[in-house]
């Protein structure tokens, strides 16, 4: 297939098909969809649809030429000063991450964190911390009392975090997303989660415009569709190229056997496959 195909067309390689959706609907067992070199933003699905072993159905690339499943689109609204150097503009659909220049921008959050440094990978330094390793008494599943280090102090933060998303790894190696539900200083409640352990408590915040405090750091609220954001260096956005995530997945496969996808790129979006 190709971007200058035609849905209509046979689907050979002199009048290649437009979509790859509908070079997926026809294929059967040892079918190959060679896919001509751009960059694609399709939602592909496959369902019931088996390949046999040594015969699968398989997308690929053409001859070695490079194609990427990008799942992000660019942002071309007018965007206007908020405070600072915060800008705002308004959106017509959800997104769930911000890139520019295909660089991928953090959400707003505490405790502040950035790709550029590799300080969001960082945990003991930029999370928060509970204090279930002093005292495994201090509290039960659906509260979390911070213990403040270095600079991460939630109460000295002046912060009201009320109704913002928690992202609690409170249950060794796992991690949960829970509303806020109070908060009082050092202290704050949310609905408990399963698997809760009394071992180390970590934490960070997002979900709310007062976290949005510091450059590459942006806020998108879903119910007004209204997308803040502090551009790297303090720069206008309107100059930039920013774009936005809207796609998770780019091949979504279900029930299907012997399904190949090779030399392929993705961008801001990826595959499924589920039985």
């Amino acid at each position: 297939m190709a971007g200058y195909g035609d849905d209509n067309n046979p689907g050979t390689l002199e009048n290649p098909f437009l979509t790859i959706q509908q070079a997926a609907d026809t294929m059967v067992s040892g079918d190959i969809c060679y896919i001509r070199q751009g960059l694609y933003h399709e939602a592909i699905s496959i369902n019931n649809q088996d390949g046999m072993e040594g015969a699968p159905i398989v997308f690929t690339n053409y001859s070695n030429e490079r194609v990427a499943f990008d799942g992000s689109v660019s942002i071309d609204s007018i965007w206007q000063l908020h405070s600072g150097n915060i800008w705002k503009t308004t959106l017509d659909f959800d997104i769930w991450q911000l890139f520019v220049d295909r660089n991928e921008m953090v959400m707003a959050r505490w405790p502040n964190a950035n790709f550029e440094d590799g300080s969001i990978w960082d945990k003991e330094n930029h999370w928060g911390h509970g204090t279930i390793d002093q005292d495994p008494e201090a509290y039960e599943n659906g509260t979390l009392i911070d213990e403040p280090h270095g600079d991460v102090d939630l109460a000295g933060s002046g912060l009201d975090i009320t109704e913002a998303i928690a992202i609690l790894n409170v249950g060794s190696f796992k991690t949960w997303t829970r509303r806020v539900l109070t908060h009082s200083g050092n202290t704050f409640t949310y609905d408990p989660v399963p698997g809760w352990k009394t071992k180390h408590h970590d934490y960070f915040l997002e979900g709310k415009l007062e976290f949005l405090d510091a450059e590459s750091e942006w806020f998108f609220n879903p119910d007004t569709k209204e997308l803040y954001f502090w551009a790297p260096n303090g720069m206008d956005p309107n100059n930039l190229q920013v774009r936005g995530k809207v796609q998770s997945y780019a091949f979504e496969i279900t029930n299907s056997d012997h399904i190949q996808i090779k030399n392929l790129e993705f961008f801001g979006t990826t595959f499924k496959f589920q039985q």
